[in-house]
Parts: C-alpha cells; structure tokens; sequence
C-alpha cells in the first residue's frame, strides 16, 4: 500500500499496489509484476471555464503526460506515459493509465505500467476504448521492440495483456478498436528486416485475450511498404487508414478494406503532385448501419499550392462517394489530425492552417454526410506561431469540443479547449499556460454524461517538469455580449 499526499492541501490518496497478472499469447509462461512509480496530485477548487485541474507526475523532474482520454458515468480515464527516476541521471518511462473521479477530479487508481520482458523498456500508453462491460482496452508502444494492447478493469485489475510479435524493427502503435462482438483489433507498423518496406502489422483478440488472427500488410504488389495511422472494424470487416508507398515510389493517403481474416476487399489511395510525403490518413472512422468509412487526412498539391486538407468518404463496395479539401489558396498548407462523426450523418475534422511563415490556426470543419461544406472556423490564440487542433468529440446537441494547443501572448504554448455549435458558432474558447505560464498542450479531448468537455496532455509544474494534466471544463456560459472565454494560467 502506498500513502499518497496532495502537493497543497492535507487530504491523501491510497493507492493499492498488488501483483499484476499479466498474460501473453499460449506459448509465453504468467507474468507477474509490480508497480513502482509514485504519483502526486494537486488539490482542484474553481476558477473562470473549469471545474477541476488534476496534474499526476512521476518521481523527479521528468517529462509526464496524458496521451488519451475516455469518459463514463461518474469516471475519467486516462493513458499516458509516467517517467521513474532511476539515479546517474536515467529515467524509464511506465504507462500511465488512471481512473479519476468526474465531479472532484481525484485519482481513484493510477497504475504504471512497464513490459515485463523488458522492465527498463519505455512505455507510452497512447489509445483508450472502452468496451461494453466497462473494461479498458488500452493500446502502447512498448519502448522499440513492439507495441501491443492491455485490457484493465474499472477497479484499476490488468486483467491481460497482449504484444503483436515481429521480426522486423522500429515497431510502433497506430490504433485500437472493438467490434460489434466485443473483439479487438491492434494495428500498427514494423519495418521488414529483410527488405526494409514498412509493413502494417494487425492483431485480433476475443475479449478474454486469446488470439484469433493476426496478418501482415505491405501494399499493393512491388510496394515499398504501408503505414497504419487508424483502424475501424465490424464482425465481418476491417479498414485501415493511413499511407502507402506505391511500386512509382510516390506516398499516397490508403484507405485498405480487409476481411475478418486479413484478406484484401479492396485498397483505394489518394495522392497528390510527385512524391510528396505529405499525402496521408491520420484518421477514420465507420458508418456500421452502411459500411461507409470515412478517412481525414492531407494530400500534396504541388509545390506551389502546398498541401491540402483532405476528407474522403468511401462506400462498403470502395466506391468513392465524396471527398472535400480544405483551404485551396495557392502556397497555403492544411491539414487534417482527427475527426467524429455525428448522429445527424454529419462529418468534423480538425487539424491546423497555415497563416504565415511558421505560423498556424487550429482549424474546424463540418460537413453533411453527402459532403457538402457547411462550415469551417479558425481558432487562433492570442500569440503567433504554431497551432494546432489534436482531437474532437461530440457533446449535447451536436456542439463539438476540440482540443489541441494554442500560442500564448508570451508566444509559449497552452491547452487549447473549444466548443462550436451546430452551425458553427463558438461557444467557449479556454487556455491553459500551466504553472511555468506556457509549454502546454492538450493530446486526447471527450464529452462526459453532464456535457463537459475533458481534456487531457501535459504541462509543466515548478520543479516537476511536464507533468500528466487533466481539465474538466464547465459548460459555456452565456453573457450579454457573447460566450465566455479565458485563460487558466492561475491554475
């Protein structure tokens, strides 16, 4: 049992700390391992926009932070990586994976997790989905030997844990996902040993953690390899979003329909001018009543128009059935990080404009599900340089919540937290400098049951480092003049 104190006030946390049951596939013997990192917290109260800040960091001045965020009932769940002081100036990195309480923003339970095969390994905990019965299904990179997926329950129990074997190198973690009977499905990238193609790597599990099939994609015949950004499925398919290099040696945005088994339905890509680098998925997502994905991303249109934002709605048969760009103006780059689909049928995407040399906006766009434009916004911060919007997710009347990070006046940078209506006005706009006023940002965003929007990335503490952050924003205020909006850099 570990005792736990607040870093401002006498209240304290236990966290328990038993043996972890971890399992592998059949032929791996039981691992058992235990939890060492220790873990603060800050005691939350009120200020203008938020409900609570909770900040969780790692022993010494490490680099902590909050890379997912999921919401459900009276409970907020988080993955990240938790960095552990190791003496002679080393430091190992732990998955961080934590329950908080949703009205007080309190750590019910924090685990840290580390790869039994190779303790001293970093960890980074990237993707969090919640299954039907309540569990975590949680996806990391296990330092640069694999990735893999760890189921936990919402008691805080690892209940099992599964790597995708490889015999290439540089493996890394691209996306998680269920389907409709509760399986599991990891995708990621390795590079071939042999030949050096990039390749996409998919595991599938039953929800109890055994194996039902895993395969390997290469792209299409003389392909130098394919990349994985994101994967959806159904019981009967899967479709992986993300980049292909083609056997011309041009890079294009793929969107590839799979079986149940790996086989391929049908690959479909999208490139731009030359071998442009640029031409990318970076995320997707599925209509289940109609097998309709729908795939943002950037396309290259040349050297003198610059990349473009790119959104791509594909029918079950892989028929094209609409696509749309962003910003078309000669020189201006755009692009697309990670979109929701709403239960209107409409389409949001955020991601970042170009404004100026080194400069950028947080950028959000709507469509209708036939993809027509309905609208896009600008969320510039008060400074002047690199922006960019990192995750959306839909709230109460279809508002949506975009988080990312912004440039301060002092030119640092801080959480970004913003709400748009159904026709696109702003409902809330918030920064977060953190305690050193600046060196913030938000990586994961999600709506709770009362409407409030939750996001979660690091910020740096005094003395702490970057620490693992998570702010529970309150609902927009209405005044005469408009909606509320702030910064929380008191915080």
């Amino acid at each position: 049992m570990r005792h736990l104190t607040t870093e401002s006030n006498s209240c304290s946390l236990h966290w328990n700390n038993p043996a972890v049951t971890s399992m592998r596939s059949s032929s791996r013997r039981i691992v058992r391992i235990f939890l060492v990192v220790s873990v603060a917290w800050t005691a939350v109260g009120s200020a203008v926009g938020a409900s609570w800040v909770e900040r969780i960091n790692g022993t010494g001045n490490t680099n902590d932070v909050a890379l997912a965020v999921a919401t459900r009932d009276d409970a907020v769940f988080i993955a990240g990586s938790i960095f552990e002081d190791v003496g002679m100036g080393g430091s190992k990195s732990h998955g961080l994976i934590s329950r908080l309480n949703r009205v007080t923003g309190q750590q019910v339970w924090t685990l840290s997790w580390l790869d039994p095969d190779d303790p001293g390994d970093f960890v980074f905990c990237r993707q969090i989905v919640l299954d039907t019965v309540g569990d975590l299904i949680v996806g990391c990179d296990f330092g640069y030997d694999d990735f893999g997926v760890l189921k936990v329950s919402a008691a805080g129990t690892v209940l099992w844990w599964q790597t995708l074997p490889s015999d290439g190198s540089l493996p890394s973690f691209g996306g998680i996902t269920i389907d409709d009977l509760g399986r599991i499905y990891l995708a990621g990238r390795t590079v071939d040993s042999a030949g050096g193609a990039v390749q996409v790597l998919v595991g599938i599990y039953e929800p109890d953690g055994s194996v039902v099939h895993s395969f390997v994609y290469s792209g299409p015949t003389g392909s130098a390899g394919s990349n994985a950004a994101g994967i959806v499925a159904t019981s009967s398919d899967i479709w992986i979003a993300g980049y292909t290099e083609l056997p011309d040696l041009s890079l294009e945005a793929s969107v590839v329909r799979f079986t149940s088994t790996g086989s391929v339905v049908w690959e479909r890509f999208f490139g731009g001018e030359g071998f442009a680098t640029d031409d990318v998925f970076r995320d997707l997502a599925v209509r289940p009543e109609s097998g309709q994905v729908v795939a943002a991303g950037s396309m290259n249109s040349g050297t003198a128009n610059g990349t473009d934002a790119l959104v791509v709605a594909i029918d079950l048969d892989g028929s094209v059935a609409w696509q749309a760009f962003g910003d078309t103006e000669p020189g201006i780059d755009d692009s697309l990080r990670a979109l929701v689909l709403l239960p209107s049928g409409d389409v949001v995407a955020v991601g970042s404009l170009e404004t100026g040399l080194n400069e950028s906006d947080p950028l959000v766009m709507r469509w209708s599900p036939t993809g027509v434009e309905r609208w896009r916004r600008q969320a510039a911060g008060a400074g002047t340089d690199t922006e960019a919007a990192v995750s959306v997710a839909v709230g109460p009347g279809e508002d949506v919540c975009v988080g990312g990070y912004a440039s301060l006046a002092n030119d640092s940078y801080g959480f970004l937290h913003a709400t748009y209506d159904a026709v696109g006005t702003q409902r809330d706009y918030q920064t977060y400098a953190g305690p050193l006023g600046g060196g913030s940002r938000a990586w994961s965003v999600a709506v709770d049951p009362t409407g409030r929007c939750i996001a979660a990335g690091g910020s740096f503490g005094v003395g702490t480092g970057e620490d693992a952050t998570v702010i529970q924003f309150d609902p927009p205020i209405l005044f005469e003049d408009g909606f509320e909006s702030g910064d929380l850099t008191a915080w």
